[in-house]
C-alpha cells in the first residue's frame, strides 16, 4: 500500500477575486458603512436629546404693562384700558393646557392648533361620574342637615333643662327621702 497520494489535486485554488465582484463590495459595507451609519444615528439621537443644551432657546425681553384707569364710566366700549410698547410673540416652548376636573372626553370641539378664545368650550366631559358626585354631595348635605338638626335640638333640650331644673328637684327630693329614712 505505497500508493502515492498527490495534495495538490485536493487542494483548492484560490484566486484573486475580480475587483467589481460583488462579495468584495457587501465585506466594505459591512465592515465600514454599517458602523458609520449607526454611529451617524447615534450622534443624531444625542443631538436631539441635547438641543436644548446645544440651541437655547431665544432671550426674550419682558417690559411690564402700563395699566390705566378709565375717567369716566361713560367710556366708549372699544377704547383701551391698558397701553404697552411693542409687540407680542409666543413663548419659545410648548405649554400645555390642563382640565380643571379629570374625566372622560364626550366630544372635543376643537381642532389640534386651532386657536381659541378665553371662555370658549373646548371639550365637552362624560357627565356620569359628576352627576353621581352630585348626588353623593347631595345625600352628603342631607346627612349633615339631619345632624345639625339633631344637634340644634339637642342644645335647645339642654337648655330647657338648664332653665327648668325638674331632674334636679327630682333627684333632691329622692335624697331628701332617702335620708330621712
Amino acid at each position: 500500500m505505497a500508493s502515492e497520494v498527490d495534495l495538490r489535486q485536493l487542494a483548492v485554488r484560490r484566486e484573486a477575486a475580480p475587483p467589481g465582484e460583488p462579495g468584495r463590495r457587501r465585506i466594505w459595507l459591512l465592515r465600514y458603512g454599517l458602523p458609520a451609519l449607526l454611529l451617524a444615528g447615534f450622534c443624531t439621537l444625542a443631538g436631539v436629546a441635547a438641543r436644548d443644551v446645544l440651541w437655547p432657546p431665544r432671550q426674550v425681553t419682558v417690559i411690564p404693562v402700563l395699566s390705566a384707569r378709565a375717567a369716566s364710566t361713560t367710556a366708549p366700549a372699544d377704547s383701551p384700558l391698558f397701553q404697552a410698547a411693542g409687540w407680542v410673540e409666543p413663548r419659545p416652548t410648548p405649554f400645555f393646557v390642563t382640565a380643571q376636573i379629570e374625566g372622560v372626553v364626550e366630544k372635543l370641539l376643537v381642532t389640534e392648533g386651532q386657536q381659541v378664545q378665553a371662555g370658549q368650550e373646548v371639550a365637552r366631559l362624560y357627565p356620569g361620574p359628576a352627576r353621581l358626585a352630585v348626588r353623593t354631595a347631595r345625600a352628603d348635605l342631607e346627612l349633615r342637615s339631619a345632624e345639625v338638626a339633631r344637634a340644634e335640638q339637642t342644645l335647645k333640650a339642654a337648655q330647657e333643662k338648664a332653665r327648668f331644673p325638674v331632674h334636679l328637684k327630682a333627684e333632691l327630693a329622692d335624697a331628701e327621702a332617702a335620708l330621712a329614712r
